[in-house]
């Protein structure tokens, strides 16, 4: 399941509506280009769950960066 934060800047109080909060590792991440089935280019990230803060998660989760003005920093 990926997930994303659409948000921009949520204050650390703000993130425990979230479905989940966690600390975490990245493990691998990939270009996504633009394509006819993908609107939008950015990067998809596998991150190991290290810590779980809120939620329910598996051991990893992937993570979807667009590569816009609305992109993660």
């Amino acid at each position: 399941m990926p997930f994303v934060c659409v948000n921009g800047h949520p204050t650390v109080a703000a993130e425990y509506d979230s479905r989940a909060v966690f600390i975490g590792t990245v493990v691998s991440a990939h270009y996504q280009r633009e394509t006819k089935d993908w609107d939008q280019p950015g990067m998809n990230d596998t991150v190991r769950v290290d810590e779980r803060l809120h939620g329910q998660l598996s051991k990893r989760v992937r993570l979807f960066s667009e590569n816009s003005s609305g992109m993660f920093p």
